[in-house]
């Protein structure tokens, strides 16, 4: 359990203790969890970022019908960092190339970045034989260290990838929700949320009774 999950449940085991029924101290202590920030929902993208590495299915990109779209702001966002910044960009994904240069091309998405990693290479198995994407690759190939490289990513396979790497990440909701927009990792964090996101994404799919 690291040092951030360690101080919300003391803040929360205290602020329960407020409270005057087991009732209160769980709601309580549900709060004060929330209120924490998870995993890459507060990373900024500030000047010691030398390299952005993307994700692309369900990050960059996501499902209208049988193909691929941008997702909202996307292409505002990569003029700002690709043009108006001129931070080095890369697309790291587990899917094999054939797809992802196909879904790049017809997104018109492959100018934007420098290099294209994609599998096999893009992934390794862990002792349990668990594959896990390889950031180590776009780190050699730029010569920058893990803290100069921001991991940007949809699912928790990319959270876990960043910390395995030490690069920073930014958790970006998946393509259920609608309501997200690239633009906001311009002025500040995602602020992600899982519950937020989890809530959304059964509103979208629920069918009607």
């Amino acid at each position: 359990m690291n040092g951030t999950v360690m101080a919300g449940l003391a803040r929360a085991t205290a602020w329960a203790q407020t409270g005057n029924s087991p009732l209160a101290a769980a709601r309580g202590a549900l709060a004060c969890l929330r209120c924490m920030d998870e995993f890459g929902s507060a990373t900024i993208i500030d000047d010691s970022v030398q390299l952005l590495v993307l994700d692309c299915f369900d990050t960059l990109v996501e499902l209208d019908g049988d193909n691929y779209r941008l997702r909202q702001g996307v292409a505002a966002f990569l003029k700002h960092y690709g043009e108006r910044v001129g931070l080095p960009m890369v697309v790291l994904s587990d899917a094999e190339g054939p797809t992802l240069l196909r879904v790049l091309a017809h997104t018109g998405l492959t100018p934007w970045f420098k290099a294209l990693y994609y599998a096999p290479e893009s992934v390794a198995p862990d002792a349990n034989g668990v594959l896990h994407k390889r950031l180590d690759h776009p780190l050699r190939d730029f010569h920058v260290k893990p803290e100069q490289a921001l991991f940007i990513g949809d699912s928790k396979l990319d959270a876990q990838a960043a910390q395995r790497y030490g690069l920073g990440f930014i958790r970006v909701p998946g393509s259920a929700d609608r309501d997200f927009t690239f633009t906001r990792l311009i002025k500040g964090p995602s602020r992600y949320r899982s519950e937020e996101y989890t809530t959304r994404m059964l509103k979208r799919y629920q069918t009607p009774e």
